[in-house]
């Protein structure tokens, strides 16, 4: 490992780093994908790109990811059909594979790309959200709040409507009060 992350000396602003698959280094340690994408990282000043989706949000940028999940499954239902007597010789060779642009805002910001400039079916992940995405993610919440604060203004004003009839109904018991005692007076 100590190898490769010298390496990242030699690299310059107009270079790239491509992480494919770093588990084990020339002594036979061995690392976890986790480990070895970050100390990679930490020794590299350049922007990372990769084919994988696990490094994915761990300081890669992106790429065209092999999605594993989507192959994990895909091995599972062919495997699954051989268990139950298809010939593997009969399984048509899939052709699509399940393998999406996806990149990581925060590095693409670090290293100064504009999300503009990806490809139009990328997803981006760590994306600061807009007013939209963030009442999409939040609606429930927002709604809810909406609907108490309303109910707090409506109470608000029925307990206003009442305390101004009070008032009112008040002025006219004194105002009548002030009448017959205007009319009483012996002075």
């Amino acid at each position: 490992m100590a190898e490769v992350q010298a390496m990242g000396s030699y690299l310059d602003e107009s270079s790239l780093v491509i992480m494919l698959s770093y588990t084990e280094d020339r002594s036979k340690n061995n690392f976890s994908y986790d480990e070895s994408i970050e100390l990679i990282q930490e020794s590299i000043d350049v922007p990372i790109f990769s084919v994988w989706d696990f490094y994915l949000g761990n300081g890669i940028i992106g790429g065209k990811l092999f999605d594993t999940f989507e192959h994990g499954y895909e091995a599972g239902r062919l495997a699954d059909e051989i268990l139950n007597g298809v010939e593997p010789k009969d399984i048509p060779i899939a052709l699509n594979q399940p393998n999406h642009y996806v990149f990581d805002y925060n590095e693409l910001v670090e290293f100064d790309y504009d999300v503009a400039d990806l490809p139009r079916d990328a997803k981006v992940i760590n994306e600061p959200l807009g007013f939209a995405d963030y009442y999409k993610e939040n609606s429930k919440i927002i709604n809810m709040t909406a609907f108490i604060i309303i109910g707090v203004l409506a109470l608000a004003l029925i307990i206003i409507v009442a305390l101004l009839r009070r008032n009112l109904k008040i002025k006219e018991q004194i105002a009548e009060q002030e009448q017959y005692y205007a009319s009483t007076d012996i002075l």
